[in-house]
């Protein structure tokens, strides 16, 4: 089977019916790679942030407050240590403001201290009955903390059991 690189903006379209990514009653966290390893490719993640954001169906009352069934993104970046770009929120206009506004790339890259935050900022803005996901942009493999394989472990031991999807987005380093 021949297998391509997905954009941006079809994420939302190759998960099953019914998934909750991208619709009502899902919580999200953007997990994107900030090691000096992409610190070309800054605008490039931004754009490909900023169509994620757009993909969502955000609904907030005429108080700006979230409706109870409106999905959540937070944004966490990762490098040597994780970096709360926003919190768990159905303000879209917020979290593109965010985006905008994050820090430059740097350091070394530890995918396991960005899973184990999004895990953590998960469980711990749960809502009942949200389907909870974390989607890992990267470019490249762990170089601090330990290894790549104990990134996955940690995926596979803790994250997934504790009822959490992970979907990973590859995108070349030298994307500029």
């Amino acid at each position: 089977a021949r297998r391509r690189r997905l954009q941006a903006n079809e994420v939302c379209d190759i998960m099953p019916a019914g998934s909750g990514l991208c619709g009502a009653l899902s919580d999200t966290v953007l997990l994107v790679q900030a090691s000096q390893a992409v610190s070309t490719s800054h605008d490039a993640l931004t754009t490909m942030m900023m169509s994620l954001v757009d993909q969502y169906s955000f609904s907030l009352d005429t108080a700006g407050n979230a409706q109870p069934y409106s999905p959540r993104l937070a944004i966490l970046t990762y490098s040597t240590s994780v970096t709360i770009v926003h919190a768990l929120s159905a303000d879209g206009a917020s979290l593109r403001i965010a985006i905008n506004s994050r820090p430059s790339s740097g350091g070394q890259t530890c995918l396991s201290c960005g899973l184990e935050a999004a895990y953590n900022t998960l469980n711990d803005g749960q809502r009942s009955g949200a389907r909870k996901q974390i989607i890992v942009m990267l470019a490249s493999q762990q170089n601090v903390q330990g290894t790549t394989e104990a990134a996955i472990d940690y995926a596979t031991d803790t994250v997934r059991p504790g009822g959490i999807d992970i979907t990973t987005m590859h995108f070349a380093s030298d994307v500029a």
